[in-house]
């Protein structure tokens, strides 16, 4: 058996890594994965290849982060995972050593991503730093939170017009605080502003003050 660790070198081994994402995550949907794939490059990845054929996966998005006020290079890990029939034969880890020399090399300080399982990671240095937290309720019974009266309004407005708007307030909020991601347009387009299942609706609106200044934003479904 030979083993190679390396990233995708052109577009048809680039396909195969998200081929083998795409069962590793279930993902049913080829239009998002083609999506993924349209904003991602071949040396972005690292991959365990057996005997040849692609075994496990690992993404580094190069992303721009605030640091006590400074932008810092960092690595945004995503897409790890190995086929089922190479499982618990250290590829993986093989992988994610190679990625994290790779991001030393380019500068990358920091790395991140969202862990279904804090524990795998952790032996390779990360720490939980927050967490992601869903409610669900009925909204028949939801009320505002008593206190001072807000002036101003909220109002709807098509996507394309709002994009410049939340950009400027993302920015104005992400500016003076730490590990805030700079967005890029594949950021805004693939994440932010993505609707959760295909053809499902992406609405956006907008909070102006008594001043009619745009103070604030929720992107929904």
């Amino acid at each position: 058996m030979t083993v190679e660790i390396r990233p995708c070198r052109d577009a048809a081994e680039l396909a195969q890594y998200g081929r083998v994402v795409s069962y590793v995550f279930a993902e049913n949907d080829p239009a998002g994965m083609e999506r993924m794939l349209a904003t991602t490059q071949p040396d972005w990845t690292t991959c365990a290849f057996v005997d040849g054929r692609m075994a496990s996966t690992l993404g580094t998005l190069p992303f721009t982060v605030r640091l006590n006020g400074a932008a810092v290079p960092m690595g945004g890990v995503t897409a790890v995972g190995t086929l089922p029939e190479h499982r618990r034969k250290g590829f993986l880890r093989q992988v994610m050593r190679e990625a994290l020399g790779t991001m030393r090399d380019r500068g990358q300080a920091y790395a991140i991503l969202w862990a279904s399982m804090a524990a795998i990671y952790q032996r390779f240095g990360y720490g939980l730093v927050t967490t992601k937290v869903t409610y669900s309720f009925d909204p028949r019974y939801v009320g505002f939170e008593s206190g001072q009266v807000p002036s101003g309004a909220v109002t709807m407005i098509p996507n394309d017009d709002a994009l410049s708007i939340i950009k400027r307030l993302y920015v104005q909020c992400a500016t003076p605080r730490n590990l805030h991601i700079h967005r890029s347009m594949p950021l805004w387009e693939l994440d932010t502003l993505r609707p959760r299942k295909k053809d499902e609706n992406v609405y956006v609106a907008v909070y102006k003050n008594a001043a009619g200044v745009e103070r604030g934003y929720v992107v929904y479904g």
